[in-house]
């Protein structure tokens, strides 16, 4: 089966809602964080030589951060405080702990029924759209997140109640780099630290589809609740 779908649909005519970077306090609106750098800059090396450090000296970066606490930020963002605010306190060796539990999450929830679900409500996901998804999934909080591994068509209810906004967060990605970026006035900073520490690998794990675009029956067996409530529905 194909991923990269031609019939990705676009946003539409609304301004995405960004719940998880702009607060509300009363009749005060709180703006949303403006990254320091073009979030799709290309890291130049040229400027300053590569340094190659040993695996054996390189920080493991998931003993810097607790999945606890990785969790504590996420709920803490989504109730009260805003997240890169919040981020920002940390040190280096917490924003790449932090760093690892957000590429090992967007790693394990790269599966074909969590895409299936998202196809159906947006009437279609590409390639791209489907990382950004998974970013706003673990922005969600804890509980939306493994209720989502567990069973996939529990996000029938939780799109009901984003019903405003699209399920999709690309900015989420890129909190981390933008930090340590702005906090060294460098805009290669975040890469030539990484190398530094430890993380999970980058290769995504292989997908074996249960479902086909344009099969609407094998999109249903995998997400009937979803499909029910939100194919063709007027968004």
């Amino acid at each position: 089966m194909k991923t990269n779908y031609s019939n990705d649909r676009p946003i539409g005519p609304f301004q995405r809602l960004k719940n998880f970077f702009c607060r509300t306090k009363g009749n005060k609106k709180i703006e949303a964080y403006e990254p320091a750098f073009n979030s799709k800059q290309t890291a130049s090396y040229d400027s300053k030589p590569e340094i190659e450090i040993p695996e054996s000296e390189k920080k493991d970066a998931s003993t810097l951060m607790t999945e606890d606490r990785f969790w504590g930020l996420i709920g803490n963002s989504r109730s009260s405080s805003n997240i890169y605010e919040t981020l920002s306190t940390l040190s280096d060796d917490e924003l790449f702990g932090f760093r690892y539990w957000w590429e090992h999450f967007s790693k394990i929830s790269y599966r074909q029924d969590l895409w299936a679900a998202i196809y159906i409500y947006r009437g279609g996901c590409g390639d791209d759209s489907f990382d950004y998804f998974r970013f706003w999934l673990i922005t969600q909080g804890h509980d939306v997140f493994y209720n989502a591994l567990n069973n996939a068509d529990s996000l029938c209810d939780v799109f009901a109640n984003v019903r405003d906004e699209d399920p999709t967060d690309e900015d989420a990605d890129y909190l981390v780099m933008d930090i340590l970026n702005r906090r060294n006035n460098d805009s290669d900073y975040y890469y030539r630290a990484l190398k530094g520490y430890r993380m999970p690998e980058e290769e995504l794990p292989g997908i074996e589809f249960e479902w086909e675009e344009g099969d609407e029956e094998s999109m249903r067996k995998v997400c009937p609740r979803t499909f029910d409530r939100w194919l063709g529905e007027c968004r």
